[in-house]
């Protein structure tokens, strides 16, 4: 939720007034969370929130070049994409790339989770970033407490995510 918060808000301080959520999953926790987030930024920064939603179960490259693809078939009407993971970010970058569209010049593009190939120099892909690395350290922290108290109560944490700016955004 607060990772897409502030991926919408930084778009947003780029100047992006039309920016699309792509991906957005029925059934997952996770991507209700995070089209919570980007719904809420846009109503808070005055934004039309605009959606593409995924019908699979999971994220992919073929799923965001897919949806892409087919939104690129007609003119742009956004000035951003936000990806609900890097990995449809990534399908989009090769949709973009086949369509003629340049990231960042004609269209920019954030992501969501800052995946290793993320960073890469021909993906460069500005992304939301979650500490992954504590956030298991904790898990396993409350699963060894948990076996040597059975009886204690579940702690609940919630970890900061950061933007990671790198390439594929820019001002407008």
């Amino acid at each position: 939720y607060q990772g897409v918060r502030m991926g919408t808000e930084y778009l947003h301080s780029l100047h992006h007034k039309n920016i699309l959520y792509l991906g957005r999953r029925k059934g997952s926790t996770t991507h209700k969370l995070r089209a919570q987030g980007y719904m809420e930024a846009c109503r808070d920064l005055g934004l039309e929130p605009s959606f593409l939603d995924s019908n699979r179960l999971y994220s992919s490259i073929q799923m965001g070049y897919q949806l892409a693809r087919n939104l690129f078939e007609k003119p742009l009407a956004y000035t951003a994409i936000f990806a609900a993971t890097d990995t449809l970010a990534i399908g989009v970058l090769q949709a973009a790339e086949e369509a003629g569209i340049r990231i960042p010049e004609d269209l920019s593009l954030l992501g969501f989770d800052d995946i290793l190939y993320a960073g890469l120099p021909t993906i460069n892909l500005t992304t939301i970033m979650q500490p992954k690395k504590t956030m298991a350290s904790m898990a396993v922290d409350v699963l060894l407490e948990k076996i040597q108290n059975p009886s204690q109560a579940y702690s609940h944490s919630i970890l900061a995510p950061s933007l990671v700016v790198r390439g594929s955004c820019r001002e407008i």
